[in-house]
């Protein structure tokens, strides 16, 4: 179960996203930040703010599948709570108009100060939890390109988000857009990968099979 709810996180996450500008005129997919279609007022909070926690509780599943099914990387499944979690946040505690952020917008709520903690949190976790199951991904658990895919998708997902606060920094729309979609879509596909593998049983397409002893003579 845990397996299947992370393949499906990804395409409820990805159709609410790309269909926004459909329910949120003057949704911008190239200067708007992702949450602005959830935000206080957005004509599509309702369904956003609905899909984010569709997806965290899906994330969730996911993270305590992981936990039974790989009981020895407990911390890496303890650290999948925390995008789950994330993501009932950000559906709980939308942003205002326009997104701000806090501490480098004036106009900045706690509510929008929740939501930038949140989101920041998630990604963090989940850039962690992928390079760390790069590193500790037991023998056997997908095909052999799993762990430098794993690696690349939590650096990925790290470098992006930096790049992503700079751009909110120098205030660059552009690369607000650019930066946010990209660790998003990073982030995604790792869940949607090792959510799959997860749903096969964790067993390697390209793993050599073990060599049977030769009977007694």
């Amino acid at each position: 179960m845990g397996g299947a709810a992370a393949v499906l996180a990804a395409p409820v996450f990805l159709g609410a996203v790309a269909t926004g500008g459909w329910r949120a005129p003057g949704f911008d997919q190239w200067s708007s930040f992702v949450s602005e279609l959830g935000a206080t007022g957005s004509p599509g909070a309702v369904a956003t703010n609905a899909a984010f926690a569709i997806v965290g509780a899906c994330l969730l599943v996911f993270a305590a599948g992981f936990g039974v099914s790989l009981p020895g990387l407990r911390t890496i499944g303890a650290l999948l709570v925390v995008p789950g979690a994330a993501f009932v946040v950000l559906a709980l505690s939308p942003c205002s108009a326009g997104c701000p952020i806090a501490l480098v917008d004036a106009g900045a709520t706690p509510a929008d100060a929740v939501h930038n903690a949140a989101a920041t949190a998630g990604l963090l976790a989940l850039s962690l939890a992928a390079m760390l199951m790069a590193d500790r991904a037991p023998v056997g658990f997908g095909p052999a390109w799993f762990r430098p895919f794993s690696a690349i998708a939590g650096a990925t997902v790290g470098l992006a988000g930096a790049l992503f606060g700079l751009a909110v920094l120098v205030r660059w729309p552009g690369g607000i857009a650019l930066f946010e979609r990209l660790m998003l879509v990073a982030a995604m596909a790792w869940n949607t990968v090792t959510g799959g593998i997860l749903l096969r049983g964790g067993a390697p397409s390209d793993a050599p099979r073990p060599r049977r002893c030769p009977p007694p003579p």
